[in-house]
């Protein structure tokens, strides 16, 4: 139990120094120039509930993580910011990314990007493996409501296992609720 609010503590850390620089800018109110719709414009950090698979054969690395995840908007531009801590408890995988996003809908957008995986206990496993590792996401998000957000992501984290052959993969895949600001 300490060690999970040690990894709830770090990732909350992380989400909040990873945006703070940019949180007074406020969010993009500006049109997608892809689909002319104005798709989820708000900043937002919720929980959510997840498990992962990999590539490994006759292994069985799957795991249910919980997590923190939270977005930042740039201004003026189809850019996030947007950090997750997914963990369980043994360990958490912290990871910053930056993605492209495309409004789909005047309140749903749907983005790629990348980020790294930062493993807070190395070789012990998480969602996203059990090394430091690239990361590709891939997700949605919706506003429901004035303060209310809903989102889903997978994520594959690139040769993320220790002592395996180099191309593991590792796929996580979330769901979770949020509070917009």
């Amino acid at each position: 139990m300490k060690s999970l609010i040690k990894s709830a503590t770090l990732s909350a850390l992380s989400i909040v120094v990873m945006g703070s620089t940019i949180v007074a800018s406020g969010a993009a109110n500006a049109m997608d120039p892809v689909t002319g719709k104005l798709g989820v414009t708000t900043n937002y950090i919720g929980a959510t509930a997840g498990g992962s698979f990999s590539t490994i054969d006759n292994s069985d690395q799957s795991v249910f993580a919980g997590g923190l995840q939270g977005r930042i908007t740039t201004p003026n531009a189809p850019i996030s910011l947007r950090g997750a801590a997914l963990f369980n408890d043994k360990a958490a995988a912290l990871v910053p990314e930056i993605t492209y996003d495309l409004a789909v809908t005047d309140n749903a957008n749907i983005y790629i990007g990348g980020g790294y995986s930062f493993i807070t206990k190395e070789n012990e496993l998480t969602a996203l493996g059990n090394r430091n590792a690239p990361v590709v996401t891939l997700g949605g998000e919706m506003q429901l409501r004035n303060n209310v957000v809903i989102f889903g992501n997978g994520k594959m984290g690139i040769n993320a296992y220790e002592n395996t052959r180099n191309d593991e993969l590792a796929f996580s895949v979330q769901a979770g609720a949020g509070f917009s600001f």
